[in-house]
This record gives structure tokens, sequence and C-alpha cells, in this order.
């Protein structure tokens, strides 16, 4: 009977031993503390984490905000595009200038994010305080409870990671003042060709408590400075509070003969001149400059649901010399038969710029699919990609999702242990 308790015992510690491993690794979160610093009451702040899964399968990471501050804290993915906001503006020769703001699409607030084995995902934390909360310091711990597809290796083995659960520590500086404050963080002018438009970007970050909108004026002058040959002003992005961002500003070359030019870019803030920089850029004959662009790769989650709205990201870089509009067109097969076609909203990418080309669709059936496509731009074409998605009948609580859970199965293992030592008793 005692040798029986003591080896029991012993079986029990081991379990203990491997419980607290699925609390040990399998997860890394970066940076390990987040800080809102000099955050205005009613206002808003935001920090970017980085979640890493090094593990052979894909994992579902759910998120848990506590403590002081839980109640002002929202979590958003960050896997989703920008859109250029077209704005016009009339200049004083009568002429329309487009200015294009770059601002974030849909970003809709989310509690969990799925991550591929081997990768990593952005997740952007939101601080949102009321207008009526005291000024001081506000802490809180964010909860990271990670959930390892155990049964979706992508060769249909059975994965050997284990569920995490990390904590992240949270501080919200609360103040009244308000703080007024944005830095300029850099400048472009492209070549362009005559008759398109000569494209203009100017980057900078908010670094105070309340929102920012930089008016931006730019001046071209002819080669040798001596004429200025035309001028336009625009309302930059309104920029929240710890954002960054690039505007992209377009003149039209209407009127402007070949040669070099000068452009004098002055971005002031209320009223006050916060930065300036001249720049050169040439105009060139038609014809002159390439439009070049590359699909990259084919984005997708490796496992899905039957009736899952599923995201399809098509990578496209453009190599060219000049801004492309671009658009994925693919087809979504399965078993060799197309099923469906998809398509993406047609982007402004600019020079040296990648962006995601984002399309969805809906498989019905389980089954393994095949989506391949293509980007078209500049009415030019990609080579096609392909990325493979595997579709399993909706959850609903089978047997495998059931012992995939690692707690589930070290229950049912002492469980088991019981009843064997009470056998050998």
């Amino acid at each position: 009977m005692g040798f029986a308790i003591s080896r029991l015992a012993s079986m029990i510690l081991l379990c203990q031993v491997f419980a607290g491993l699925a609390l040990a690794g399998g997860l890394g979160i970066a940076p390990s503390e987040v800080h809102f610093l000099n955050v205005l009451r009613g206002g808003y702040a935001e920090v970017n984490v980085t979640i890493s899964n090094p593990n052979e399968v894909a994992t579902t990471v759910t998120m848990v905000a506590k403590g002081e501050n839980g109640d002002y804290l929202t979590f958003f993915s960050m896997d989703q595009n920008y859109i250029e906001k077209p704005t016009e503006v009339i200049l004083p020769s009568g002429e329309v200038a487009v200015a294009y703001m770059k601002t974030p699409g849909l970003l809709l607030p989310v509690s969990n994010i799925t991550i591929p084995a081997k990768s990593k995902a952005d997740v952007r934390i939101v601080a949102r305080p009321p207008a009526d909360v005291q000024v001081g310091i506000y802490r809180g711990v964010i909860t990271f409870y990670s959930n390892p597809h155990l049964n979706e290796s992508v060769e249909g083995q059975y994965g050997t990671s284990i569920a995490v659960a990390l904590e992240v520590p949270t501080v919200i500086e609360l103040t009244g003042a308000q703080n007024l404050n944005f830095q300029v963080t850099g400048f472009n002018a492209k070549n362009a060709e005559m008759g398109s438009p000569i494209e203009f970007f100017v980057s900078g970050t908010n670094n105070g408590n309340v929102r920012a909108t930089p008016q931006v004026k730019i001046e071209i002058f002819d080669r040798d400075m001596a004429e200025i040959v035309k001028v336009a002003t625009f309302n930059g992005t309104e920029y929240l509070p710890t954002t960054k961002g690039t505007d992209r500003f377009e003149i039209s070359s209407e009127n402007m003969a070949e040669g070099q030019y000068w452009a004098n870019i002055t971005v002031t803030l209320g009223g006050k001149i916060i930065a300036n920089q001249l720049l050169t850029f040439d105009l060139l004959e038609p014809g002159t400059m390439s439009r070049m662009g590359e699909l990259v790769r084919i984005e997708s989650k490796v496992w899905v649901n039957a009736g899952e709205i599923t995201r399809v990201e098509a990578i496209f870089k453009n190599t060219g010399e000049l801004s492309t509009s671009a658009k994925f067109k693919g087809e979504v097969l399965l078993d060799g038969e197309i099923v469906e076609v998809i398509e993406s909203e047609e982007m402004t990418v600019p020079q040296e710029t990648t962006m995601n080309l984002t399309s969805y669709f809906t498989p019905k059936t389980p089954g393994r699919y095949i989506v391949n496509g293509k980007v078209y731009y500049s009415k030019k074409v990609t080579y096609p990609k392909e990325v493979i998605i595997n579709v399993r009948e909706a959850e609903g609580g089978g047997v495998w999702s059931f012992l995939s859970n690692p707690t589930v199965v070290l229950v049912l293992l002492i469980a088991v242990l019981i009843a064997i030592l009470s056998r050998m008793q």
C-alpha cells in the first residue's frame, strides 16, 4: 500500500511538472511591458506588440485586459490595409490637385488572433480613457492565452505543442494638460513623366496627446529658381496621438516642360512652421520611366472552418519608377474545379512600396482548396502564385477537438493513473 501511494505521488508530481511546462514556453510577446505615457483624459494612445508563435502548428491567442486600466484597452489586428482617400484641392491657377490621405481601412476590435506555425503577428493595443477619470497612474495586466491547433499540422499529424499563458504589465499615465507636438520625419519628391501627376510625400509622427492636422504648402520653381511655376496647399491627415504615417500629394504637370525643377515644401501646425525642405525632381518625356511589379506571394490561414469567411492576401510590390494602380484577381479551386472567383479592391501602390491586396471567399464544404491568381497593374500582369487552404467541418466539439486540450489530457492521464494504482493495491 505504501509503495503504491509513493508511486502515485511521484506520478502526480510528474504531471504537475508537465502542467508547469505548459505555462512556460511556446509563445513570445514583445515588448514585455506596455506603457502609455502622458495620455489626455478622454484622449487616445496606441502601442503595437508582436506575438511570436515558434510552434510547429498554428495557435489562436486570446487577449484579456484586467486591472485598473483593463476597461480602457482595446485590441486590433494589424493585418489590414491602409486606404488612400483622394481629396481634391483647387490651385490658385484654377487647376485641380489631389492629396491622398493614407488612413487605416476598416479596423475591427478583436479578442483573439490566429498565428500560423513559426510566424509572428502584430496587435495594436489602443488606450481610450474616459474624459471624467481622475489624473493619475493606472496599472493593469494583459494575459495572452494560446490554444495550439494540435490536430492541424500540415501533414495531418497531431502536434506536440502545449498551451501557454503569458502576462504583460500595462501602465497608463493620465494627464489633464494638452500637448500639441508633431514631428516631421521625412520628405520626398518623385520624378515624373510629362502629362503625369508629380508626387510628393511627407512623413510624420504625433508625439503629443491631442489630434494634429499639419498643413503642407508646396512651391514648384524652375531649374534656376527664378520663377514659381506652381503653388498648392493641402491639409494633411489628422493624426491621432502616438500615431505616425505618410501623406502623398499630387500636383498636375500640365503646361510644364521637360527638365529639372525644385520643390520647396513647408509644413505648418497651429499657424507655426514646424519643418521645411527643398527638393529637386525631373520631368521626363513620356515612356521614359518603367512600370514594373511583382506578386511576392499569396497568404491565408492554413486551416479554416467550412462556412468561415476567409481572408486572402496578395502581397504586391511595386518595383517600377512610378506609382501604379493594382488589383488582385484569383480563382478558388476544389478538386481541380473552380468554385469561386475573387478579386480585391483596386489600390494605388507608390513606387518601391509593398501593399496587401485583400479579397475574401467562404468555403462551403471541407476539403483542400487552392487559391491562385495574378495582380493586374498599369495594363500589365504578374506571374501567377497560389496558396493552399485546408477546410475542416465547422467546429462542433468533436472528440479530437476535446482531446486536443492539454488540460483535458492531463486530467484524463491522472484519472488513468489512479485507476491503475487502485488495481495494484
